[in-house]
């Protein structure tokens, strides 16, 4: 039951988290972004949209994905195609759907659910695939995220920042959104300040159909309308929601989650415009 009002309680302040971020504008000069999905799907739920505006703004676009999203329990193989399958053609035709180009997507296999156990090579990966396609901004999850996978993606991030081998601009997505999530920016309201949202626009209509594609995750959804009922409603409205991190912050796990040091230092970033900032 408590868990029950934790995630209505999320799901309202998601909505009001929206509604205060401030446009990020992305600038048409194109520059080059990388974004790190843990599972099949995830990209597209968090910013298809965004995805899809850069590639028609003619950015480069890549999109490095950790896991094939099928539990280790999933083995038996249907008929037609296994799981693992299933999700690496689902993920093709909603990358094309979203303009990216498959060369430039990457698939690392990681077993679902543990990717915790491959943090050494996810490491090396990262720091690898950064180095050769040289982003401008970097799209990853967030580390108050409910999944594990999501939150060792945000440590291996928050490592290499750490370990001064990324200079690009980095912007984390929720999904799974945690209380401690809420909390982290609540606590101090300057980080307010780092909450940015972009507007789908005319790229919603992409950003639809990509999901559309993932016919084993989309709970039988047949039309756009579908999602706005379905259990992704959150994640098809006018806008997507990113956050920023206080850029020196150092985390420890406890219960499953990240927790900042610094959970009541204020945010050192200001804008340089009230309501939106180019990128």
């Amino acid at each position: 039951m408590i868990s029950f009002f934790l995630r209505r309680a999320v799901n309202v302040i998601y909505k009001i988290y929206t509604m205060m971020a401030r446009s990020l504008q992305l600038h048409e000069r194109a520059g080059s972004c990388l974004v790190i999905a843990p599972h099949p799907d995830d990209e597209t739920l968090a910013c298809g949209a965004t995805i899809a505006r850069m590639r028609d703004l003619g950015w480069r676009v890549s999109l490095i994905v950790l896991t094939d999203g099928t539990p280790s329990e999933a083995t038996a193989e249907s008929s037609e195609q296994s799981p693992s399958t299933k999700r690496r053609h689902e993920l093709a035709q909603a990358c094309v759907l979203l303009g990216l180009d498959l060369k430039d997507c990457v698939f690392l296999d990681y077993p679902d659910s543990n990717v915790e156990s491959c943090f050494d090579n996810l490491l090396k990966t990262l720091a690898t695939q950064i180095k050769a396609r040289k982003p401008t901004l970097l799209i990853a999850p967030y580390p108050y995220d409910r999944h594990p996978d999501h939150r060792t993606a945000a440590k291996a991030v928050m490592t290499l920042v750490q370990e001064g081998l990324i200079q690009a601009r980095i912007l984390y997505y929720p999904v799974w959104l945690s209380f401690q999530g809420v909390l982290y920016h609540v606590f101090n309201p300057l980080r307010l300040l780092r909450v940015w949202r972009t507007a789908c626009g005319p790229y919603k209509i992409q950003k639809d159909n990509a999901f559309l594609a993932y016919y084993s995750q989309n709970a039988g959804a047949q039309s756009a309308q579908d999602l706005l009922k379905g259990p992704w409603r959150r994640y098809f409205g006018p806008y997507e929601l990113f956050f920023e991190m206080d850029a020196q912050a150092s985390f420890i796990q406890h219960k499953g989650f990240l927790f900042s040091r610094q959970m009541a230092a204020a945010a050192p970033v200001m804008a340089t415009k009230r309501d939106e900032v180019s990128l």
